[in-house]
């Protein structure tokens, strides 16, 4: 079942990346201030973008993890080859 209702903000600014959390959260708490979003609403899409940023990182973390573990794979052949 649906609950509430959809919620337009053609002025919100992308969220791409993580660079662009500060200034969503900029936007969104002036358009809490000018009446735009109501304090709820806002929450709401606080907890969207807190989700989004653990994606983000989880998928960088699990990026970087992958490059060290190709790393340490690459230095284990060469030391068995010594």
């Amino acid at each position: 079942m649906r609950r509430g209702r959809p919620l337009l903000l053609p002025d919100a600014p992308p969220l791409d990346g993580l660079a662009d959390v500060v200034n969503f959260h900029r936007w969104l708490i002036g358009s809490v201030v000018s009446g735009v979003v109501t304090p709820e609403e806002a929450s709401d899409l606080g907890s969207l973008t807190k989700a989004f940023v653990e994606s983000v990182e989880a998928i960088e973390l699990e990026k970087r993890l992958n490059a060290v573990e190709d790393k340490l794979s690459e230095m284990g052949k060469f030391a068995r080859r010594l």
